[in-house]
This record gives structure tokens, sequence and C-alpha cells, in this order.
């Protein structure tokens, strides 16, 4: 791999974790507004939480709101909804298969439930996506001005926006 693109990977997953650590922070010291709106079902109901649900939970609870719920909803129970039909499918679907895999990887030990390992998923394949957009941008820039310093820069600007917290949560 390029030099550059590496660089740029190495940056946006470094600025993802910054961005997970401070969501984290914040969902410690300020606590959630409850306003009353969807929120998804998790089906079936779970009696009691393990460790690695409320691990789960205490990290990625703070990324999983707004509509973060419509698509986790999704993702488990399907369009049962009609609000749930403005969501496309491709996301929920990767992170469906996503769960999967990491729900099949540590259901011998037992660490998680179903749900916990959707909202875990979520969060990789958004990090995930957000690393390609990155390296799309810096293709699609260095192709369109032939200027490599300038389609670096774009990128990193990319990385770190003010608004890109959105790429990291669902």
């Amino acid at each position: 791999m390029d030099p550059i693109k590496q660089k740029i990977v190495k940056t946006a997953l470094v600025s993802r974790a910054f961005l997970c650590a401070l969501a984290v922070i914040a969902d410690a010291l300020v606590p959630n507004h409850n306003a009353g709106v969807f929120s998804w079902s998790v089906t079936p109901k779970v009696e009691q939480s393990t460790v690695g649900d409320t691990l789960v939970s205490w990290l990625v609870d703070g990324l999983t709101t707004w509509d973060g719920q419509y698509f986790l909803h999704i993702a488990n129970n399907g369009y049962t909804y009609e609000n749930t039909l403005a969501f496309f499918p491709g996301y929920p679907f990767l992170v469906r298969v996503a769960g999967e895999v990491v729900y099949w990887l540590q259901v011998d030990y037992g660490l998680m439930h179903f749900h916990s390992a959707l909202k875990l998923a979520a969060v990789f394949v958004n990090v995930g996506l957000f690393t390609l957009a990155a390296m799309a941008l810096y293709d699609l820039s260095f192709r369109l001005f032939r200027d490599e310093y300038l389609a670096y820069k774009s990128a990193l600007f990319f990385i770190v926006n003010p608004a890109s917290i959105f790429f990291t949560g669902n």
C-alpha cells in the first residue's frame, strides 16, 4: 500500500479511537436526555446481562442513539414498523452479518448476548466504512486535482472534521 494511504488509514483509525474514548467520557459525565423517541426492541428479551454485555453497553451506548436505534432495530428484527422504511437496507445488512460473526466467535464462551454483538459490530462496520471513505476521498481528490498534497489534506480534513462523530456511531 502507498505510504500516504497507510498514513491516512492510521490517522483515521487513531481518530476513531480518540472519538470513541471521548464518547465514553462524555456519556459518563453527561446524563442522557430521554427524548421519548424510537428505541429498538431486543428480541428475545434478555433476562440477565453478562459482563460482556455490561462492557459493550458502557463502551458504545453513547454512540447508539437517534437513527442508530432504527438501524439496530432493522439489523435485529428487519423492517417491522412503517417508520423503519426510511432507512436503506445495506448498512443494517452489513451490521447483521458482522454481528453474526462477532456473536459466533464468542458464543462458546457466553461473553455477550446477540444485541451486544450487534452494537459492537455496528461500531466496527462504521469505523471500517469511514476508513474506506477517507481513502476513497484521497483517490478522488488526487484524480481530480493531480496534487498529492491537496488530496492528502482533503482526506485529513474529512477525518478531523467536527461532524465526524456521526461516522463512528451508528
